[in-house]
């Protein structure tokens, strides 16, 4: 949950600055191996999550344009995660790496709304859960030992500014 600020500065392209409020849990109980259940592990941790990310749009998109009126888009960017609360005293402020694709649409000359997945990769293994891995080398994760996690929303946006309104005529 948090604002959002989408500037299209063409059909195609957009940048994107959110603030986001979320939290995280997990834990190794019911994984269904063994050896995870017995590390017994348990983490709780609540975060700021503030991104700046690039979309493009794999239709022509704009907001409030009746043709140009829904899209398909992929995303990435940086995002920085504040810690606010955690049940591991080693869960820490982390920077992350997030990518996904989502699709919005316009409701009305003002309003849009859509929905998003997006996969965000931390740069540490400690961020989120205060855990560093303890696996062997024979099973290490395909892209090393760095938490990651996913995002899934949807969203709604009131256009406020008109900048640069088109033409009716053309609209």
């Amino acid at each position: 949950m948090g604002p959002i600020y989408r500037y299209n500065f063409e059909a195609r392209n957009s940048i994107r600055l959110s603030a986001i409020y979320h939290s995280l849990k997990g834990e190794t109980n019911g994984y269904g191996d063994p050896y995870v259940e017995s590390l017994n592990a348990r983490f709780d941790a609540t975060f700021i999550d503030i991104a700046a990310n690039y979309e493009i749009n794999f239709i022509p998109y704009k907001t409030a344009n009746r043709k140009l009126n829904q899209s398909l888009y992929l995303s990435t960017g940086l995002s920085y995660n504040f810690l606010l609360s955690s049940s591991t005293p080693e869960a820490k402020n982390h920077l992350t790496l997030p990518f996904g694709m989502g699709y919005k649409f316009n409701l009305t000359r003002k309003l849009s709304a859509g929905a998003e997945m997006s996969v965000r990769k931390t740069f540490s293994d400690s961020a989120i859960d205060g855990q560093t891995n303890i696996a062997t080398e024979s099973n290490k994760a395909l892209f090393g030992n760095k938490d990651w996690y996913t995002f899934a929303g949807i969203f709604i946006s009131y256009k406020i500014f008109n900048f640069r309104e088109d033409c009716p005529a053309y609209d």
